[in-house]
């Protein structure tokens, strides 16, 4: 009779105990961190925490963000290719971090392609090629033959090289074979400057930071390099209706990575949360107010993207020189 009874006790513990074990094993059953390997105010710091919002009441767990800026985005993306695969640690990826800095940085100390799982794609910033006011250049037609009639050719600037935008005029450089020197500034912003100014011919910019001074008159927006015009400007033509130019693409984006070795079922629950359509027009509108467009793609998607972005783009920064 003791036997039974102890047994009956063990019985209704382990019956108690269940839901307590099956908490502590669901995902996600405390905060998560996601890294922005970049210094905060910028165009991936607010991405990202518009993505953290969402991920916030996707997943039902407080997103904490973590700034850890420097050498182009390399100190971030390291922590967290070095941390647990346990799905709270995540890094916001760019373009730069995930594809362009393993030529620009060969001894960056992870791989990009090897060392990340991706989770989901959040968003992507439209490009512009803008010219100052006082150009004598009213088309991508006529930019084309201006840099092809001087002998030295045209000078064109970026917020930096190897960043997305240097890398757009690269393949507009490639696609057309017009001759332009590239110029690298510490931002958008001084080389918008000079561009207004006369001292560079064009540029290649997020619309975000190239819009205030197209809607002052400071800047003529030549063509949009997404492939669909944008809303904003729906008079304004895509680089891929030009001729010749019909493949050309270029635009910045933002998504979420996990550490190599998360396990399935971790991703696929991040997954549905970065592509979920709760409130979908919520966040597009938000979106759309700092500048870009939500994509809302989950990992299978996004990894699609990564692969065309990288067979894209690897071969531009190569031969660029991007060092």
């Amino acid at each position: 009779m003791q036997y039974i009874r102890y047994m009956a006790l063990v019985l209704a513990g382990l019956c108690c105990s269940a839901p307590v074990l099956a908490q502590t094993d669901s995902y996600p059953s405390r905060a998560i961190r996601i890294v922005v390997p970049f210094p905060p105010g910028g165009g991936t710091d607010t991405a990202a925490r518009q993505m953290a919002e969402r991920l916030s009441k996707e997943l039902k767990t407080d997103i904490v963000v973590d700034n850890k800026p420097g050498a182009g985005g390399n100190i971030g993306a390291l922590y967290v290719a070095k941390a647990a695969p346990d799905g709270y640690t995540l890094l916001v990826g760019t373009v730069g971090t995930q594809i362009v800095n393993q030529i620009m940085f060969p001894t960056i100390g992870f791989d990009p392609e090897q060392d990340f799982a991706p989770a989901g794609w959040f968003s992507s910033v439209p490009n512009v090629l803008v010219v100052g006011a006082q150009s004598p250049y009213h088309s991508v037609q006529e930019l084309i033959a201006g840099a092809k009639t001087r002998p030295e050719g045209l000078v064109y600037g970026s917020g930096g090289a190897g960043s997305s935008i240097h890398l757009a005029a690269e393949l507009l450089k490639e696609m057309t074979g017009m001759a332009a020197e590239h110029i690298p500034y510490k931002g958008s912003a001084p080389a918008l400057v000079d561009l207004i100014g006369g001292r560079v011919d064009f540029m290649v910019d997020n619309l975000s930071s190239a819009n205030p001074h197209i809607q002052s008159g400071k800047l003529r927006i030549l063509a949009v390099t997404t492939s669909q015009r944008l809303e904003a400007y729906p008079d304004v033509p895509t680089l891929a209706e030009i001729p010749g130019l019909s493949s050309y693409e270029a635009v910045g984006w933002t998504g979420l990575f996990a550490p190599h070795g998360i396990s399935p079922e971790k991703l696929a629950i991040l997954s549905d949360a970065m592509s979920s359509t709760t409130d979908i027009e919520a966040i597009r509108a938000k979106v759309a107010f700092s500048g870009a467009e939500y994509v809302g793609a989950g990992s299978e998607a996004f990894d699609e993207f990564l692969v065309k972005e990288r067979a894209r783009w690897v071969p531009i920064a190569r031969k660029a020189l991007v060092k």
